[in-house]
């Protein structure tokens, strides 16, 4: 139909019409084009026109003869057919709708084309009409029927949310059905038991049709009776039989052919709307407020400025040394300065040469510039340009040219000394980026993920690409700050977490990624709910994006949950927004969102939150209920909230069917369930069961079944909780633990965000348990997992996990850190691990029974032990504890802690995993006597040591920065009297010193005073292991360490141990000093001259 509705329609007679349509009984090749052809060419121009329209349309008309002619000419005319013959499906319902509906062309025509208004007014006045009884049918129509609506028209304030093909025809149709009088529904003529009413009612029933009304005018249309009432629409409709007939309902031949074709029966009244259009919610959104001075969500960081004209110099002058290298090149080429180069282990001749490394004499190659006059002058006329511009920007009041015989000439100097330093800056640049290149082909082997994608096999195996090196630098770098990060966040050192990060967002690959900055926003909030510093990094995380892209949905509700918390700051410089600020912006957030991403259930969740939440939190404000009524103003406002959040809540629940579909799906449920009828009636369809027919004895379980279900025992969510489950799921993740509480009790009480099945489930118990941990309220917590146990099961390992977590945190803030306030948290650990050791069990049976050779046991094969990292460190932990107060003497506490650091290490390898391994083998060497006997125990003591070395490289390898890893390094390398390495690695130790503990520092000074004094040597380790003075100095700069960290009294006596134990060495390689003196140096750390006698660097 829109192919027809042209601007000026009058143009398209009947004969042109009826041309057109007669077309339609012609062979396959005719198609739509050749139709749309001959009405486009076909008596165009209205009668009465002048000749030269006429005329032109006549030549207009053969030149789309000839272009036809062209066409059937070319080898395109077999692609035409396929075409057309494709459509006959589409030309075939046309010709047998345009036959079925009207009598005969003439009013097909006048139907589709040709009919005024003034017939139809006509028609009006002296044809039979019905008019209904109620002239004013009034309904309401809410926000899903509004959203099809505007996906009908195409309208944008509906967000188009449809396919446009799917609102192609704009408009909605209707169904038309007489009734018998006393019924308000249709019926089966063949039902009806009144004889006289039989034929009337199989008259009614071939006189139902259908209509179709344009609705397109509703967008545009603007209603004349004022501003406050909404669009409204005046419709002529005509009617057309529906095709779903009864069989036999016209085998006399009685009734009319075209019940409404004939008469051209049409329907007619104005579709009005009591109010304008709006934009479907959310609309009216607040823009965002000012923190401090940028907006709360900042801008994109500026561009890279351009390059200023030092920074044009310095490429130009790259540039030229690029130039000069080729010329070096030619230069060598042509005196014949080659000669080859080695590469690799095996003696390989590489394809390049190496050039004047001898044979050229000094200033060869610049007279050889200065004799080839045309280089030379290349060269300089490239680089003047640069030095002019930076002459001119840095030096505006120096001279220009000549001398003049003054103080200015004296700038010259300075003018070239500037030149020269930023020529020599850019060759150094040059230099070191070379160098670094060689430096990485060299030590290719040493980079993580180093392979044949690194290597430049084309041109030559022996080179390494830069840039993939660095590349793969970086991502092992950025791998490996984000796995110490996480270990030392479960080791609760913090402050080393922010300093990781700090490093990690320098990474280039990390300064603008969105990803890792909302990872740094959820660690502040896990760390002490610190919410200034989180929204921070939010606001880092959404400025790299593009403003027309706006945050992504973890951001936005990220940012909408923190100002939403009013019970804690939001802002790090000092400007600190209202509560009602802090709501408006939130919900303008999640608004913004939504708006862009229409359809999506999260966002309209998140708003309902939001808004119940800021209900809530002003009805315990105002304590609605207690005491002196509130302010009706204070009701008015909770209502409307209450009433938006039930509204996005509804949305929510609704999914993406409110936003889909439109109004021109031709579906008529009355139709489609009367004709249902018919055919059951006649036989032609079988009733559908209503009941499910009884289930089989041998199908139903057994009474008392062998095992119990796992429904029986747990409690799950109702799986159309789903998505409100997600919502609390995604609050826990962010660390915005005071939202669940209200969500799991008052929401689900006042609005039904959650089922009372839901409430009640393991699912919602333990997020509960999981929101009161991240809030620090430890004994909340254990009362809820108790009693949970209690009501419900203790089949979860989960929850056994959470309790012990409880009780470690709790002890560790309140106890006094004995292994007693441990006791409870190693109990609830314990159970939680006897889970996952069952299940390792039964799944290497059930994959010993699914392999053929099960029975046969490999050698040496290790099986992994499953279970959780956190689990297993922290029980080791514990044991750890019970073996430190024992003087690590309970070797069974020993024993487990090895256990589960080994077992944690088969998880994943963490440094601290290796380093605590590493000392309880330490220990237990220590339980073992000294010397070098030869005996068993020596040999014994001699592998435990080795051991502790290795678990102290490996520790090492994965976290170089921690000084207590090489202390216990240094400490084996001595025990097995490594002495070089020992002393390398305690300069690492100095390095990072600052972060070495006191217990530590004195023990390492111990151990190296005690292996610096050949009086207290065991059998056999003198010299060996053991000499006077070897580490004396070491074991005093530490011992200095550790006095000024705060060491006390024991590190004071083991710095002046240091100090005699040298003084005793240095005069015994003098001779006999006086006791006096000798005495006398202990109490001092300075020489005559009162200098330091060691300096720490």
């Amino acid at each position: 139909a829109e192919a027809f509705e042209a601007e000026e329609p009058a143009w398209l007679t009947w004969e042109a019409f009826e041309a057109a349509c007669k077309k339609l009984n012609f062979g396959p090749t005719i198609g739509f084009e050749t139709l749309f052809s001959l009405l486009a060419t076909h008596e165009k121009i209205p009668k009465g026109e002048d000749a030269d329209a006429e005329a032109e349309a006549q030549e207009e008309a053969q030149a789309v003869d000839e272009v036809q002619k062209v066409f059937s000419k070319r080898s395109l005319l077999s692609v035409f057919q396929y075409c057309t013959a494709k459509r006959r499906g589409k030309i075939a319902a046309c010709q047998a709708f345009i036959t079925r509906a009207f009598p005969n062309f003439t009013a097909a025509f006048k139907r589709l084309f040709d009919f005024s208004g003034e017939e139809e007014r006509e028609a009006e006045l002296t044809l039979p009409r019905i008019e209904w009884p109620t002239a004013i049918v009034r309904a309401y129509r809410g926000r899903v029927w509004m959203q099809r609506l505007f996906n009908s028209l195409g309208d944008d304030r509906g967000r188009l949310c449809v396919d446009p093909a799917e609102a192609e025809k704009k408009g909605s149709w209707l169904y038309f059905f007489p009734t018998l009088v006393g019924q308000a529904a249709p019926v089966d003529y063949k039902t009806v038991t009144e004889p006289a009413a039989v034929v009337t009612a199989q008259v009614a029933r071939w006189h139902h049709g259908q209509a179709f009304v344009d609705l397109r005018r509703l967008s545009s249309v603007s209603d004349p009776r004022g501003e406050s009432k909404g669009p409204s629409l005046d419709f002529c409709a005509y009617l057309t039989q529906v095709g779903s007939m009864p069989s036999g309902i016209n085998d006399t031949g009685d009734l009319p052919a075209m019940p409404f074709g004939g008469c051209m029966t049409f329907i007619k009244g104005t579709i009005s709307f009591d109010r304008p259009f709006e934009r479907l919610c959310p609309r009216n959104i607040l823009p965002l407020p000012q923190v401090g001075e940028l907006p709360l969500l900042p801008p994109r960081p500026k561009p890279k400025p351009p390059p200023t004209v030092v920074e044009e110099l310095e490429f130009e002058a790259k540039k030229i040394v690029g130039k000069l290298s080729v010329d070096f090149a030619r230069l060598c080429h042509d005196k014949g300065l080659e000669e080859d180069q080695i590469v690799g282990v095996k003696g390989d001749v590489a394809e390049y040469k190496l050039l004047g490394k001898r044979g050229l004499q000094e200033h060869a190659f610049l007279n050889w510039l200065k004799e080839d006059g045309e280089t030379w002058q290349a060269l300089s006329a490239e680089l003047r340009p640069a030095i002019v511009r930076m002459i001119r920007s840095e030096a505006p009041d120096g001279p220009s040219c000549g001398l003049d015989g003054n103080e200015s000439d004296a700038r010259y100097s300075s003018m070239r000394d500037m030149v020269l330093e930023h020529l020599f800056k850019a060759l150094n640049e040059d230099i070191r980026s070379y160098k670094k290149r060689r430096d990485t082909a060299i030590w290719r082997s040493s980079v993580e993920g180093a392979g044949t994608d690194l290597v430049n096999t084309e041109e030559d195996p022996g080179f390494v690409k830069p840039d993939r090196v660095l590349e793969q630098q970086e991502k092992h770098r950025d791998k490996e700050l984000r796995r110490l990060a996480f270990e030392y966040e479960a080791l609760g050192d913090y402050q080393q977490v922010v300093r990781l990060y700090s490093q990690l967002l320098e990474l280039p690959s990390n300064k603008q990624n969105s990803e890792v900055w909302l990872r740094y926003a959820r660690f502040w909030m896990r760390w002490g709910q610190k919410q200034p510093e989180a929204l921070d990094a939010l606001r880092h995380a959404v400025s790299f994006r593009p403003e027309e892209e706006g945050p992504t949905l973890q951001e936005a509700a990220f940012i909408a949950f923190l100002l939403q918390n009013h019970t804690l700051p939001c802002s790090l410089e000092g400007a600190e927004l209202t509560p009602t600020e802090r709501f408006e912006a939130a919900c303008s957030i999640l608004e913004n969102y939504a708006d862009k991403h229409p359809g999506e259930q999260m966002p309209l969740y998140l708003l309902f939150v939001v808004y119940a939440h800021e209900a809530y939190a002003i009805e315990v404000e105002s304590s609605f209920g207690e005491g002196p009524p509130p302010d009706p103003s204070e009701i008015a406002a909770v209502q409307r909230l209450q009433a938006k959040a039930t509204k996005y809540l509804e949305l929510a629940r609704a999914g993406p069917s409110a936003f889909a579909g439109t109004l021109c799906e031709v579906t008529f449920p009355e139709l489609e369930a009367l004709s249902l009828k018919e055919r059951l009636s006649r036989g032609e369809a079988t009733q559908p069961l209503e009941t499910l027919p009884p289930v089989p004895e041998a199908w139903n379980s057994d009474k008392f079944p062998v095992f119990t279900r796992k429904e029986d025992v747990h409690r799950d969510p109702k799986s159309s909780d789903k998505e409100a489950l997600s919502v609390i799921d995604m609050m826990l993740s962010f660390g915005t633990s005071s939202y669940v509480p209200f969500l799991l009790t008052a929401a689900s009480e006042v609005y039904g965000f959650l089922s009372p099945d839901s409430t009640a489930s393991e699912r919602c118990r333990l997020q509960l348990v999981k929101a009161h941990m991240l809030s620090e309220n430890w004994d909340l917590a254990i009362g809820q997992l108790e009693d949970l146990f209690e009501t419900v099961t203790d089949r979860i390992p989960v929850a056994h996990a959470l309790l012990g977590e409880c009780h470690y945190r709790k002890a560790l803030l309140f106890g006094d850190r004995s292994s007693q306030t441990f006791a409870a948290s190693l109990a609830a650990f314990s159970n939680a691990l006897l889970f996952f050791d069952d299940l390792d069990d039964r799944m290497t049976t059930a994959k010993a029974r699914l392999t053929s050779k099960a029975s046969a046991k490999v050698p040496g094969e290790k099986k992994a032990r499953g279970g959780d990292l956190t689990l297993h460190l922290r029980v080791a932990s514990i044991y750890y504890r019970i073996a430190e107060e024992s003087g690590f003497q309970d070797e069974e506490a020993m024993r487990k802690t090895i256990e589960h650091y080994k077992r944690s290490l088969e998880v994943t390898g963490t440094a601290e995993a290796w380093h605590n391994a590493g000392i309880c083998h330490y220990r237990l060497a220590c339980n073992l006597p000294r010397g070098l006997d030869g005996s068993e125990a020596m040999h014994r003591r001699q592998g435990l040591l080795r051991d502790a070395l290795r678990f102290f490289t490996e520790a090492n390898l994965l976290n170089r920065n921690r000084p207590q890893v090489n202390a216990w390094l240094v400490i084996c390398s001595v025990e097995l009297g490594m002495v070089n390495i020992a002393k390398q690695t305690f300069r690492q130790v100095l390095r990072c010193a600052s972060d070495l503990d006191c217990k530590t520092a004195i023990e390492l000074a111990e151990v190296l005073l005690n292996f610096s004094n050949e009086a207290i040597a065991a059998t056999g380790e003198r010299v060996v292991l053991v000499e006077d003075g070897r580490y004396v100095s070491e074991a005093l700069a530490i011992g200095e360490l550790a006095v000024s960290a705060g060491g006390g009294e024991k590190a004071s006596s083991v710095v002046a141990a240091a100090e005699t134990l040298r003084e005793e060495l240095r005069a015994r390689s003098q001779g006999p000093t006086p006791a006096a003196v000798v005495a006398g140096s202990a109490s001092s750390t300075k020489n005559e001259e009162g200098a330091p006698l060691i300096a720490v660097a």
